[in-house]
């Protein structure tokens, strides 16, 4: 018997079952393919502190972060780095250690790197500081141009480092003592030597009526002092009484000018 011509061009059931299912399997490969590559966004969360007080935050990846009063942080977490964007005022960071993803804490244009490690940053108007107490951490400067070419410096503990607040130059590397440097963890703010614009700035952060420098050469001088964050009218008084500073009363401020002022 012979075969008609219809039987010929017949495809075998076994064949195209098989057909199909190598275009499906190519298409799940193409789909996962492409869902790798199409990576989720980052996690967000926006943290603040309020005036008058330090809030302690602990993130998912069990890193606690310490915000000094009146700071605000934003956290950015993806599946290849943890990112925190310091904002305004004051982080502690004790960093959860991970090798395989990085931590950035990030302050205008500096960036501090660490896959483990305790360290501050302060954000002032002026400058950026990096104060390390455990580990070590890696500054960069986010500014770099064709005419400012990145600068990277390590930090050790015990160590901390300034930039401008630009980030395009960074400072030296110098010694730092955490009890002095550190001590707003604990209820206090110390100083040893410290300009009167950082002291300042500082204490706006745990006072509703803010002071305000009358001349910018002022925040010049240099002050030691030690007190708890909620006796800032104390300091007050006693720059006054140490100090060639007058402290005047506004309507929901105060005055530093020279003494001599009119």
């Amino acid at each position: 018997m012979s075969k008609n011509n219809g039987d010929k061009n017949r495809w075998p059931l076994g064949k195209i079952l098989a057909g199909l299912m190598s275009i499906i399997l190519a298409a799940g490969v193409a789909i996962f393919g492409f869902a790798r590559l199409d990576a989720p966004e980052p996690r967000v969360q926006r943290h603040t502190s309020s005036i008058d007080e330090n809030t302690v935050i602990i993130l998912d990846d069990g890193t606690i972060l310490t915000l000094s009063g009146a700071s605000r942080a934003v956290v950015l977490y993806s599946d290849d780095e943890r990112r925190v964007e310091l904002q305004n005022g004051s982080g502690y960071f004790e960093v959860a250690p991970q090798e395989d993803r990085l931590f950035v804490a990030v302050a205008g244009n500096t960036a501090a790197q660490a896959t483990g490690a305790v360290f501050e940053v302060r954000r002032s108007a002026d400058d950026t500081r990096v104060s390390v107490v455990e580990g070590s951490v890696v500054i960069t400067n986010l500014a770099a141009a064709a005419d400012n070419p990145l600068t990277v410096a390590t930090v050790k503990s015990g160590e901390r480092l300034r930039t401008d607040v630009s980030g395009k130059r960074l400072g030296k590397k110098e010694a730092f003592d955490r009890e002095v440097s550190i001590s707003w963890l604990n209820g206090r703010l110390a100083y040893d030597g410290a300009r009167l614009a950082d002291v300042v700035a500082d204490m706006n952060r745990y006072r509703s009526a803010k002071i305000k420098l009358t001349d910018p050469s002022l925040g010049e001088l240099r002050i030691t002092a030690s007190f708890p964050t909620d006796q800032t009218d104390a300091l007050l008084d006693a720059l006054s009484a140490v100090y060639p500073i007058t402290v005047k009363q506004g309507i929901g401020r105060v005055f530093l000018d020279h003494a001599f002022a009119n």
